[in-house]
């Protein structure tokens, strides 16, 4: 069985907070110290802002994964563009995100808000590949890439 998904709440703030140190720790961001503050902050602008997108994966009934994003206007021009912000799931869950379905509601959503284009992207550093496979199969065009240089 899948996980099962759902918009975010405010209920969920503590699990939410628990699966961003998660994945903070297991991406190339790792050494940066966390801020509760910070992490609280934009969760619950998530949960609030009309603008903003935040799915929710429950596995055996436990908050597991979530999937956030937002719409944003493109530099330079009037269009909009729907942003993922993170997605990530537990490694402590038994199943992956379903993301051909986080998918297909990211995209409602974003062509429900009037946005010209929806983006994905991968910024941890962590199976970049298998990230990149996964979207390719879900008709998503490669747009760039990430690149960072530790100061």
């Amino acid at each position: 069985m899948l996980m099962r998904l759902r918009d975010g709440v405010e209920s969920d703030l503590p699990d939410l907070i628990q699966l961003a140190h998660e994945m903070l720790e297991s991406s190339g961001f790792s050494r940066f110290k966390p801020n509760p503050h910070k992490i609280s902050s934009l969760f619950e602008f998530l949960i609030d802002d009309e603008d903003a997108l935040l799915i929710v994966a429950i596995d055996r009934d436990q908050l597991s994964g979530f999937f956030a994003a937002e719409i944003v206007p493109l530099l330079f021009s009037d269009e909009l563009l729907a942003v993922d912000v993170a997605m990530f799931a537990s490694s402590h869950s038994s199943k992956n995100l379903p993301i051909r379905k986080i998918s297909e509601i990211y995209l409602k959503w974003a062509k429900h808000k009037g946005a010209s284009r929806a983006i994905f992207s991968q910024s941890t550093g962590v199976n970049t590949e298998r990230f990149s496979k996964i979207f390719d199969r879900l008709d998503f065009q490669r747009l760039g890439s990430i690149h960072g240089f530790d100061l």
